[in-house]
């Protein structure tokens, strides 16, 4: 009887620790969450467009906002609604949505919530093209980290 009992424990308490050790362990390409920034930040700049794009993590929750101001004159972008920005990374990850300029011709966007996004604090640098569908034409504008 007494080798029943032990062997009781002994299993539950194996597993438990087996499994503890899974969830803690990282690998080299996605670091364990609680030591990254808890917020990043990439902007860019060309003659029409002052673009920037924020990612925020919020215990394993992504979220991102993003500030479009044009500051060029053209009334067929100024006419154009809507348009339609994305921001890609290296690894060929995409988020994006459809937007409005406001009358000081800007756009902010509130904090939206990223299911399926990587998170971009490994980054230096991302894309964001900004698509004119009226006018059938794409701007690219590189944003650099903060």
């Amino acid at each position: 009887m007494e080798f029943i009992h032990k062997s009781t424990f002994t299993i539950p308490i194996v597993l438990i620790i087996s499994l503890s050790l899974c969830s803690l362990s990282v690998s080299a390409e996605e670091p364990h969450l609680l030591s990254r920034p808890k917020a990043v930040t990439f902007i860019g700049e060309t003659q029409d467009w002052y673009i920037e794009h924020q990612m925020k993590l919020i215990g394993t929750d992504l979220n991102y906002n993003t500030k479009l101001n044009y500051k060029g004159n053209d009334t067929k972008i100024l006419n154009t609604s809507p348009l339609y920005y994305q921001i890609v990374d290296k690894k060929g990850g995409t988020h994006g949505s459809c937007f409005n300029l406001n009358n000081e011709k800007l756009f902010q966007s509130k904090n939206i919530s990223c299911g399926g996004c990587h998170y971009l604090d490994q980054e230096s640098e991302v894309t964001c093209v900004i698509h004119l569908p009226n006018i059938d034409k794409e701007e690219v504008v590189i944003l650099k980290r903060k």
